[in-house]
């Protein structure tokens, strides 16, 4: 079993959304200060949608494998990674 099949493919999606949110949200600081905030919005805003979307849903999809008594590692990983964002990005921005 691959790294892909026991992590899941959405977990990899949001980590490489991560990956490239947080290094733009550092960058973002050495710019104009004049854009500075319109991009700082934009940045977290963009997590906020994202994050949000990604952790309610599998929030669901974990309660909904529980339920069933289904494995639910890649809800509860992705739970967890949501949870880690909360810390990661609005420290970097």
């Amino acid at each position: 079993m691959g790294f892909r099949a026991r992590f899941g493919l959405r977990n990899v999606v949001y980590v490489i959304f991560l990956a490239l949110l947080v290094p733009d949200a550092v960058t973002n600081n050495d710019s104009d200060p004049a854009d500075r905030g319109g991009e700082a919005g934009l940045i977290m805003f963009l997590w906020a949608a994202v994050s949000l979307i990604f952790g309610g849903a599998n929030l669901v999809l974990m309660f909904v494998a529980l339920a069933k008594r289904l494995p639910a590692r890649k809800p509860i990983v992705a739970c967890v990674l949501s949870l880690l964002s909360v810390i990661v990005v609005p420290a970097s921005a």
